[in-house]
């Protein structure tokens, strides 16, 4: 009938289009741009490395000397005028040589300590940044199947409601497509309303700024993808192992620095006496000795030093098992990915087979809808295993 080879060209059109649209030349911006832009807008990061920037400053003023000591004091005589005498002491405190070289090196370490906290903090914001961008781009595939399900929905409908008018199907069937399609449009509404809380999401991640995500795409392929093998690279560069090995050399100078707290602090000056007419002057030379407080930092210092330690080698026992576990979780989802890919074409021929017996009366509506449903779960399904391994491959790096 000419009805059906109209209709069948039809679905065919839109079958075709819609698997071939990917493969189109297009701009697009990857999830990686994206990322590093909101790495460069974000607020909090920008207040946190103010922060870093004040606990530097400090640490530097913590070396430093303390400030030079002036004293004056004049005396004075009953049944004398004006001043009988004054004294004059300028005094200037300092630590025991030693212990600044300690300290200052203890300051580049816990330096050091602080830049790679900010970079673990830059690390888990670009985390949640991808991760965000990884779920938008899923949500979109979503809407791209019930987007083609929609189509090849009113197109079936289109089909049946002539069919009806001509009396060669009951009203019935009519209805069930016309159900059909108002779940999938509802569904369609749901999954726009996910797409732009997402979006919304990731502008407030970039702190407002604008931000183009209407071409937002995938940056690797999946199934070709190469893997890593060696898991003690990975780990070299892991934020949180680096994080806590800075965390341990830092701590390490501070008992550097601890071990020297029984030295003295020493003062050196200048004394000038007056009595009438008689000047006096004189050198000044001090020393304080922590004589209550000997050992106390140290051992201080030493505990911190072990809690360090400690931290350093969960993050490692941590970041080994994670990793094996995801290498091979990556590598179980190529392998399911490149199944469902060779199986693509099977499927899509399946769909327009399926269409044209149902055209011809071969099958019945309740199966047709049974029967695409589980080649539609496919496609989800496919869509599903692309969104873990990219999501998987963000926590492989970080």
């Amino acid at each position: 009938m000419p009805f059906e080879y109209k209709s069948m060209n039809k679905f065919a059109s839109i079958i075709f289009s819609l698997s071939v649209a990917s493969s189109l030349p297009a701009f697009s911006i990857t999830v990686s741009e994206v990322v590093d832009a909101i790495a460069s807008n974000n607020i909090s990061l920008q207040a946190q490395e103010l922060e870093n920037k004040s606990e530097i400053l400090s640490l530097r003023k913590e070396n430093s000397l303390p400030p030079t000591a002036i004293e004056f004091s004049p005396f004075f005589t009953s049944g004398e005028s004006g001043m009988s005498s004054s004294e004059l002491i300028v005094r200037q405190d300092f630590e025991f040589p030693t212990i600044y070289a300690n300290r200052s090196k203890s300051a580049t370490l816990r330096q050091n300590a602080l830049q790679k906290d900010m970079d673990l903090k830059i690390r888990q914001l670009k985390a949640d940044a991808r991760s965000k961008c990884l779920e938008l781009i899923y949500a979109r595939k979503c809407r791209e199947i019930l987007q083609k399900r929609i189509s090849i929905g009113d197109s079936l409908l289109s089909s049946y409601e002539l069919k009806y008018r001509l009396e060669e199907v009951n009203l019935l069937e009519v209805n069930k497509i016309k159900l059909a399609n108002s779940d999938l449009r509802r569904e369609l509404a749901e999954n726009t309303l996910l797409c732009s809380n997402l979006m919304q999401s990731i502008q407030l991640l970039n702190s407002g700024k604008a931000i183009n995500l209407d071409s937002l795409t995938y940056e690797y392929s999946a199934v070709s993808y190469p893997l890593p093998s060696d898991i003690e690279a990975l780990k070299n560069n892991n934020a949180d192992i680096l994080s806590a090995a800075a965390a341990v050399k830092a701590a390490q100078a501070e008992v550097a620095v601890g071990k020297q707290s029984w030295l003295p602090s020493l003062s050196i000056g200048y004394r000038r006496n007056t009595d009438g007419s008689t000047v006096s002057n004189g050198v000044l030379v001090g020393a304080e000795f922590p004589l209550f407080s000997i050992g106390k930092e140290s051992k201080a210092a030493s505990a911190r030093l072990a809690a360090s330690n400690l931290t350093l080698q969960n993050a490692e026992y941590e970041a080994t098992i994670r990793l094996q576990g995801e290498l091979e979780r990556l590598k179980t989802l190529q392998s399911s990915m490149a199944l469902f890919d060779a199986d693509s074409p099977v499927l899509m021929q399946t769909l327009q087979l399926l269409r044209k017996s149902l055209e011809l009366g071969q099958i019945s509506l309740t199966d047709y809808y049974i029967e695409t449903g589980i080649l539609y779960d496919r496609m989800q399904t496919r869509a599903t295993l692309e969104n873990d391994f990219q999501t998987l491959l963000t926590s492989l790096y970080q």
